[in-house]
């Protein structure tokens, strides 16, 4: 029994993986929103997207 319980255990470090990863996918997502958004006005794509690659998020 004491082996299913330490399974159940979120160390520390898988916990900062998953804060990493969820953030990634936040930027990920934003990055797609800002193309969408950036088609759908149909403003200068090339220069929003270099921008918003040089950018780091901290949502």
């Amino acid at each position: 029994m004491a082996d299913t319980a330490d399974q159940d255990v979120v160390t520390e470090e898988e916990e900062e993986e998953e804060e990493e990863e969820e953030e990634e996918n936040q930027v990920s997502l934003l990055r797609l929103l800002t193309l969408l958004l950036c088609i759908s006005m149909r403003s200068d794509c090339i220069v929003m997207l270099h921008t918003l690659q040089n950018t780091h998020f901290h949502l």
